[in-house]
């Protein structure tokens, strides 16, 4: 059904110059699948741990640990993805995550040996997500469309974004939040599906230290994009954390669907200014849309330390969703164009998902670090504020596509 639903939606645009209808449907679906198998459960777990008596400085610390270990396996990984082909890498890839969901079903029973098998079977299964499906998605854009295309990619995301995690939630708060879980690795099995009926398109492999790689070319982007890590870890699992333990502190299991509605209406509303910022970044106005939807994030970083009561995560929660898809949506624009000039697109975008780690770790580390000096609300007042600085560098990004007129 949904690889239908995408064939007719792009057949009709005619976007996709470099790849057939089927192979774009396949990408389509899978990532769909995915996005709702990640926020059905996985987007709880710092949740269910801190419902399960860890502190939130051992919960920043798990996160720490899992991002660091992915900055180690990215460029390995890489390597892989360029020897055997970034389809076979997204199958295997959603076959890992479910494991790594099964193990964290039994934390009360297991404790730290749960996170470890879920930390390790995660942590590769994302780290190999994210290259290959930014790999493929870079090999199949159109040059000329591929804002739009960046805007109808968000928006499908977007959908499942809004509705898994109200799913989510409600599952958790009227059964068991273990019974999200176990949905969550059910759609990673779905999501591997589409993809294993059709052969992959391999690359050819590359050295881990080559001496051609255009370094002087791509190293502001790769600077750039530790800052974003960090603020999307500063967005997602640290915010999840902060209203758990300051804004919903109060609530049990009804926790879950309190936070899955919110999410659920941010990104409704989100939808609407994505498709604006496509048309955007294809007249060549993504350089100031970076510039601006980043500055406005730092903002919304700032505003973040007022929030105490649900309307105010839900104002804050917009605002920023709204800044992330212009920023985000303008820089991956130029990451793609940056991948197609380097020669050498799978180790390109490894070093870009590497970067990210590294500044998704150190936020992690800083969250625990100040967590752990300061009581949760000065403790959460500090690290946004910190993260208002941090997240500021991503108004450095410079791109040469957005230069041409």
């Amino acid at each position: 059904m949904f690889k239908k639903i995408f064939h007719t939606i792009l057949l009709k645009r005619n976007f996709w110059r470099y790849a057939s209808f089927s192979e774009i449907a396949d990408l389509y679906t899978t990532r769909i699948m995915r996005t709702i198998a990640i926020n059905v459960g996985a987007a709880f777990m710092s949740v269910y741990m801190l419902k399960n008596g860890y502190s939130v400085v051992q919960v920043a610390l798990f996160w720490a640990a899992y991002f660091g270990f992915k900055v180690i396996l990215t460029l390995p990984i890489a390597q892989y993805i360029a020897s055997k082909g970034a389809k076979r890498a997204i199958i295997i890839s959603n076959f890992l995550y479910i494991p790594s969901m099964i193990a964290f079903i039994f934390l009360p029973e297991f404790g730290n040996w749960a996170l470890l098998v879920t930390g390790a079977f995660q942590s590769i299964s994302a780290a190999m997500y994210d290259i290959a499906h930014n790999v493929n998605f870079s090999r199949v854009k159109s040059v000329d469309a591929a804002g739009s295309q960046v805007a109808k990619m968000n928006i499908f995301e977007q959908v499942a974004k809004a509705v898994s995690p109200l799913i989510g939630g409600l599952l958790a708060m009227f059964f068991d939040p273990r019974a999200a879980i176990a949905v969550s690795a059910m759609f990673f099995l779905f999501a591997a599906l589409p993809l294993m009926r059709t052969p992959d398109t391999r690359s050819k492999g590359f050295s881990l230290a080559p001496k051609g790689f255009p370094w002087r070319m791509t190293a502001r982007s790769l600077l750039v994009q530790m800052p974003i890590g960090f603020d999307v870890f500063a967005s997602g699992t640290a915010w999840s954390i902060f209203l758990t333990t300051v804004i919903f502190a109060a609530s049990d299991n009804q926790v879950y669907a309190e936070l899955g509605a919110l999410t659920a209406i941010v990104f409704l509303v989100s939808i609407a200014a994505t498709r604006v910022y496509g048309k955007l970044i294809d007249k060549s106005s993504g350089g100031s849309l970076l510039f601006w939807a980043a500055a406005g994030n730092v903002i919304v970083h700032v505003l973040r330390i007022l929030v105490r009561n649900p309307i105010m995560v839900l104002g804050t929660n917009t605002a920023k969703e709204v800044m992330t898809a212009g920023y985000s949506m303008a820089y991956m624009r130029g990451m793609f164009d940056v991948a197609d000039r380097s020669g050498y697109r799978v180790l390109y975008v490894g070093l870009v998902i590497l970067a990210s780690n590294v500044g998704s770790a150190a936020a992690a580390l800083l969250l625990a670090g100040v967590i752990a000096l300061f009581n949760s609300v000065n403790g959460f007042m500090a690290f946004y504020i910190l993260t208002a600085a941090v997240s500021s560098l991503i108004m450095l990004a410079r791109f040469r596509v957005y230069s041409r007129a």
